[in-house]
């Protein structure tokens, strides 16, 4: 009697779950130091204290990893990002909000904005990785577009300025001033959003 194979992806709950959430957190990690070409499952599986094997049970390619760390980790951008959004009024408001949320989850883990600024360029030189990222559904986009829509309906928006290009700009800054914050320039993540939240707020000059 032939059997189905199990599904793999995220379990049920229990400690599956947790061992799948320690699986994303090292990916995640592994993905953002090193990049996704020289990026093994074995580095993965190791850091999660898990054998190599194990890992498969969960996973059966380095392309659904990567796939997976980047669906939970623009998730969990999209949840701060909303729940900073319900109380400010005003598009400078809402992007002081958005700064702020951003340097809250860069100090709580800085893997999560450094791997999502590294995957426009894993995207430009891995065809599959471009292919599969373009089929997953991203709602960032949408949350931080929301405050900018609503200004320019009240007509708080200067004529020309576009609110979609406002809200790729704000995300494209909170994920891509990650890798400054990797090299040895001198800056750091959290000086850089106080350089943007004094542009924002008109204190910088």
């Amino acid at each position: 009697m032939s059997q189905t194979p199990a599904k793999r992806g995220r379990p049920a709950g229990g400690s599956s779950e947790v061992t799948y959430d320690r699986i994303i957190s090292a990916a995640r990690r592994i993905f953002a130091e090193r990049g996704y070409a020289a990026a093994q499952n074995r580095a993965v599986a190791e850091l999660a204290q898990m054998t190599t094997s194990s890992l498969y049970h969960y996973f059966d390619s380095k392309l659904a990893l990567y796939v997976a760390v980047f669906k939970e980790a623009e998730a969990l951008v999209a949840q701060r990002y909303r729940e900073a959004l319900e109380t400010p009024n005003g598009p400078a408001a809402a992007i002081t909000a958005v700064l702020e949320a951003a340097r809250t989850l860069y100090g709580e883990d800085p893997t999560v904005p450094s791997f999502l600024a590294g995957v426009p360029i894993e995207m430009r030189n891995h065809p599959e990785v471009s292919e599969a990222i373009a089929q997953c559904e991203v709602t960032t986009a949408g949350v931080l577009l929301g405050p900018f829509e609503d200004a320019k309906e009240k007509g708080l928006l200067a004529p020309g300025v576009d609110a979609f290009g406002l809200a790729s700009v704000l995300f494209a800054s909170t994920t891509g001033v990650a890798l400054f914050a990797q090299t040895p320039m001198g800056f750091t993540y959290e000086e850089m959003i106080d350089a943007l939240t004094h542009l924002t707020n008109g204190t910088a000059f």
